[in-house]
Parts: structure tokens; C-alpha cells; sequence
């Protein structure tokens, strides 16, 4: 209720001290919502709707009572399903599709222009970016402050050019102005540029020229948070968006050239490294870790349907095959595997073990499988898989990192490689600086996906959906919080620019634009 509270207004709930505690309105008639009401006719379902008909709510909530009948339908066309209840799918919250916020499109198209220029103009090197820019010397930064040449772009989330790249896009689509569209399209040339000529990224990628012809130079390519995939991903979109023609051309190369090394690196279970290269180590081990292998399963299977290359589906089956056989007695997956297919441990603080986010992003890939191969097994595995993390929570919606495979106990890791049952008996760094228990977002879509899948193609999409613009709603709400720099376009930029803060800027502001734009977004 937090997250939207920002929007406002109404709120329909059957626990109406969540509302006063957010400040928000409940509808008089329903300030006392209980069963003694309900079971003496005195609070019906026809009361319940005349409220929500009479109110407009900006959010709807059933935590304690089961909603009326037939409420989903009802709301369909008006609200998103931000939550559904982990234990109880029908512990639900809606919000709102379009909350009436009075948003001033003029005002937001000023200060999307200002923050474009912003990062374009001051941060950017023939259209790729610098994790960070000190715009009075020119000096460019990679991830922790490394120092890179003017000629160098960062391709390694976050901060990932391709990044920037994807919120110029959708700034476009969201204004239609063919300049932002020829931004986007310089960073995905400047992506295609910075690809090694073996068709893989590193993190600090140089602009190049074209190969020479049979040179296959490369070295430090890394698939580390998903970047191989992210990376062609965006040129595909960009490639979508723009007509025919050579620079299309270039970018589909680009994205067959780096799907290439996709195939090429697929270690014989069917998974992928961290790092292609890696003759030893965890980064050599078959990983899920930093959605590797999950990443390069859905990127072929897109790429299948854009280039009907029958490779790319067999490639895609194996990496599924191999989540089929890698997953847990439990229903979870560990981060690596070996050749053997047994569990591994990574860093000296991640512990053999199941874990919730690789978890997640296992589901992820085989409910995408299921939906574009049809095969019936990839669907069990991930409604498997769902269930182990539906009964992983270590509180409502809270779950460990890592979990003992075995007992299933939340476990917590140590830079001396010991392993501890309670979070406050390792060392103060590693307990501040890692994330060991969180409601996190991946994990509770995951769960939510698999439901729907369960009730077939339709529910899935429509959960998908959701999903999406659940979260473009929140977006929005974080970036209505008093104080938001978008919000004053009066306001200069920062004195250095941080690429990740500005995606984020960016996502709250677009969520904005969208919300400001008549129909539907």
C-alpha cells in the first residue's frame, strides 16, 4: 500500500488500518469491514461494489476476506493486479490502471528532454556511456570507479550502455520524436562497434573498426548479469524499430554474429559459463548465476522466431533440458553446477546450496520454453520449483539467499568460507554487503507466473502483462515522492552523471509520460 500510496485518493480495503496508517481514504461505508457484517447481511457484495462504482479507489485490497465474486473480471479493464498472496492467491491488490494524477504532459516532455540531453549530450562517446562522467574534465568511469579512454563504452549492468540505450528507446516510442529514436539507434551502433571481433563483449569495450577478415581476436568476454543477452536483445529492438536498410542490416549481423558465440560457448550439458573463457574456477562452472544460462535460453528463443534458424531452438532445448535435470530433489536450482551436474559453491560467501533468485530465474526460462515448444515437461519443473519457493518464505513474502540443501534452513556465508545459520554471526562486511534476505521482486513473479502458466497460454500472457504494468505503476509512484528531480524541470542536471541513476530517473519519468498520454499505455 506504500508503494501506491503517493497516487492518493479512495482505497477499497478489509483492513482499513493499513489505509490509515498511509494516510489514505476508506470509503465511510466500510470502515467497519468484518465477518459479523458480512455474515448478517449488513456489508454484501453489492455493498462492496457500490463503494468501488461510487469511489473510483486508486487501490483495491482482500487480505482477510476472500473477494466478492466474479471481482476479477469486473476490474479488469480499469486495474492491474499488483500482488497476488504467496500462501493465498486470493489475498489480492489491485491499483489503479490510470490513477487521475492531474499530470501536466508539457511539463513532463520538458524535463524528458532536459535529462536526455542531459546524459546524451555530457556523457555519452558516438553513442555509447561511461558507467559514470565528470562532465568538467571529460574523465569516464566503468563500475567501481575504474577509470576507462574516451574511446571505451561500459557494457556490464548495471550502468550497461545497452541500458541507456533501452530507456531512449522506449522514450521514443513513449513521444514518437524521431530524434530520440536516432539516439537509441547511435547507442545500438555503438553497441554493434564495441563488440570484440569474435562477437562477444567485454565489460570496458573499446569502439572499434571493422575485423580484419578470419581474425577472431577477443579475450575477457564476459556474460556476467546477463550481458551477452542483454546487449543483443537491444540491438533486435532497435533493429524492430527502424525500416529496412544497410543500418538494419548491421545490427541483425551484429545480433547474428553475438547469438554465434551464444552457441558456440554452450558447454556440452547445455548450460553456459560466466565466463566464456575460464578454464577453471566457479566462473568456468555451468551458472545461473547473474541469469547466465536463463538469459541465453530466452534470447534463442526469440531469436528462433526472428531468424527461423532451427540452431537456435535446439540450443535453447538443451539449456532447458539441462534445468530440467539440474534441478533440486527440493524443487530449487543451486547458482552452479559442475560437469557432473552436482551443486557448487561460487565466492568464498556463496555456499553450495538451493537459491531463491537463481530459482526464480529458472522458472522464468522454463515457463517461456513451455510457452513457445509446448513441451509439457519445462511447465512441471517450473510449477516445482514455484511451490519450493512458495514454502521457502522466512517471513510473508521474505526469502533467504541461499537455503541448505537437505534441511532447507536459510544459510548465510562468510569471506573465510564458513557457513552460518544466523545472519548476525557473520563478519559486519559481508552481512551489509550482500543482500540475504529480501522480498525480491524476480522471486515473487516467478511464483505468480507459474500459477497462471498452470491455467494455460491465456493466463500466462495476461500474467505477464500484469507483471509489467504493475510495475510501471510503481515507477511512477516512487517518482511522485516529494522532492523527485523530474519532477523540476527548472532544475539543472547533477554535476556527475551516474548512468544508473539516471535509468532509474528515467523509468520513473517514462512511467510519467505514459501515464499523461491519453487511452491506454
Amino acid at each position: 500500500v506504500r508503494t501506491y500510496a503517493p497516487f492518493g485518493g479512495w482505497i477499497v480495503t478489509d483492513m482499513p488500518m493499513t489505509a490509515f496508517r498511509n494516510r489514505l481514504l476508506v470509503p465511510p461505508e466500510l470502515v467497519v469491514f468484518s465477518q459479523k457484517r458480512r455474515d448478517t447481511g449488513n456489508l454484501s457484495d453489492a455493498d462492496i461494489y457500490a463503494a468501488i462504482d461510487r469511489r473510483h479507489p486508486a487501490q483495491i485490497i482482500f487480505e482477510r476476506f476472500p473477494p466478492p465474486p466474479g471481482l476479477e473480471a469486473r476490474l479488469a479493464k480499469d486495474y492491474v493486479i499488483a500482488r497476488r498472496g504467496v500462501a493465498d492467491p486470493g489475498d489480492v491488490h489491485y491499483v489503479a490502471r490510470r490513477p487521475d494524477l492531474g499530470l501536466d504532459p508539457d511539463r513532463l516532455a520538458r524535463r524528458l528532454a532536459v535529462l536526455i540531453d542531459a546524459m546524451t549530450v555530457t556523457a555519452t562517446t558516438a553513442g555509447g556511456y561511461a558507467t559514470a562522467v565528470d562532465p568538467a574534465t571529460g574523465d569516464r568511469f566503468g563500475e567501481g570507479g575504474e577509470a576507462i579512454g574516451r574511446g571505451t563504452v561500459w557494457m556490464r549492468p548495471p550502468g550497461a550502455t545497452y541500458g541507456v540505450g533501452d530507456r531512449l528507446l522506449r522514450a521514443a516510442r513513449a513521444t514518437g520524436r524521431g530524434d530520440t529514436l536516432d539516439r537509441a539507434l547511435e547507442t545500438a551502433l555503438a553497441v554493434a562497434r564495441a563488440q570484440s571481433c569474435n562477437g562477444g563483449w567485454v565489460p570496458a569495450a573499446e569502439l572499434r573498426g571493422d575485423c580484419p577478415a578470419g581474425d577472431p581476436a577477443g579475450g575477457g568476454e564476459s556474460f556476467d548479469e546477463g550481458l551477452q543477452a542483454g546487449a543483443i536483445g537491444f540491438m533486435l529492438d532497435v533493429a524492430a524499430a527502424i525500416p529496412g536498410g544497410p543500418v538494419q542490416e548491421e545490427l541483425l549481423a551484429a545480433g547474428r554474429k553475438g547469438l554465434a558465440v551464444v552457441l558456440a560457448t554452450q558447454n556440452a550439458d547445455g548450460a553456459w559459463p560466466q565466463i566464456p573463457a575460464a578454464a577453471s574456477g566457479y566462473q568456468a562452472l555451468s551458472t545461473l548465476n547473474d541469469d547466465v544460462t536463463p538469459s541465453h535460453i530466452r534470447i534463442l528463443l526469440r531469436a528462433s522466431d526472428i531468424f527461423a534458424d532451427p540452431a537456435y531452438d535446439a540450443a535453447a532445448r538443451r539449456g532447458l533440458d539441462f534445468l530440467v535435470a539440474t534441478q533440486l530433489e527440493s524443487g530449487g536450482w543451486a547458482q552452479q553446477y559442475d560437469t557432473d551436474l552436482a551443486p557448487r559453491s561460487a565466492r568464498s560467501f556463496e555456499p553450495v546450496a538451493a537459491s531463491s533468485i537463481e530459482s526464480a530465474y529458472a522458472i522464468a526460462a522454463l515457463l517461456e520454453g513451455h510457452a513457445r515448444l509446448g513441451d509439457a515437461r519445462y511447465l512441471e519443473a517450473a510449477k516445482r520449483g514455484a511451490r519450493w519457493l512458495a514454502r521457502s518464505q522466512t517471513d510473508p513474502e521474505v526469502w533467504s539467499r541461499f537455503y541448505e540443501i537437505g534441511s532447507n534452513r536459510p544459510i548465510f556465508g562468510d569471506r573465510d568460507g564458513s557457513v552460518h545459520y544466523v545472519p548476525g554471526e557473520i563478519s559486519k562486511e559481508r552481512r551489509l554487503g550482500y543482500e540475504w534476505l529480501g522480498r525480491f521482486p524476480d522471486v515473487i513473479a516467478a511464483i505468480r507466473l507459474a500459477r497462471a502458466a498452470g491455467s494455460g497460454a491465456e493466463a500466462y500472457a495476461a500474467e505477464k502483462a500484469a507483471i509489467r504494468d504493475a510495475n510501471r505503476l510503481a515507477q511512477l509512484a516512487n517518482g511522485l515522492k516529494a522532492g523527485k528531480h523530474w519532477q523540476r524541470p527548472d532544475v539543472a542536471g547533477p554535476q556527475r552523471f551516474e548512468a544508473e541513476t539516471w535509468m532509474v530517473a528515467m523509468d520513473e519519468l517514462l512511467a510519467a509520460v505514459e501515464q499523461a498520454k491519453p487511452g491506454d499505455p
